[in-house]
């Protein structure tokens, strides 16, 4: 979400951002927007390359789309909070995507095989 989706944010806010938050007149519904897409992209990326070198055998990309929706929605909401002045969002959004994809994505392999939910170490191989 970082590396893809704040970096875009604020390039694509400076642009195109006329519109801004309502709860936070420093953002705008463009820079959001692009850090959910760019977020969303990345964060597939990463699931399908994962996946691909046999990491992630409980997901296919597909159906694991509207999981990385929540957990990338879930960070751009945090990023979009005004508390950047008491705690920074490169410290918040990562530790919400962290929380998010625990939770979220050990549903998405459950939904996917069927199979009794796994933890996360199980979704990695390594318990």
């Amino acid at each position: 979400m970082m590396c893809g989706g704040d970096g875009l944010a604020d390039i694509i806010g400076r642009k195109f951002g006329k519109a801004k938050l309502p709860w936070n007149t420093n953002k705008s519904w463009a820079g959001s927007g692009a850090m959910f897409l760019a977020g969303m992209i990345f964060a597939a990326g990463f699931i399908w390359v994962f996946s691909s070198l046999g990491y992630l055998h409980h997901f296919q990309l597909h159906a694991v789309l509207p999981y990385l929706a929540a957990v990338c929605g879930a960070c751009t909401f945090v990023e979009s909070l005004p508390v950047n002045t008491w705690f920074d969002d490169n410290l918040s959004v990562p530790l919400v995507a962290v929380v998010a994809s625990m939770i979220v994505l050990p549903m998405a392999a459950t939904a996917v095989s069927g199979l009794q939910q796994p933890s996360v170490l199980q979704m990695f191989h390594m318990g």
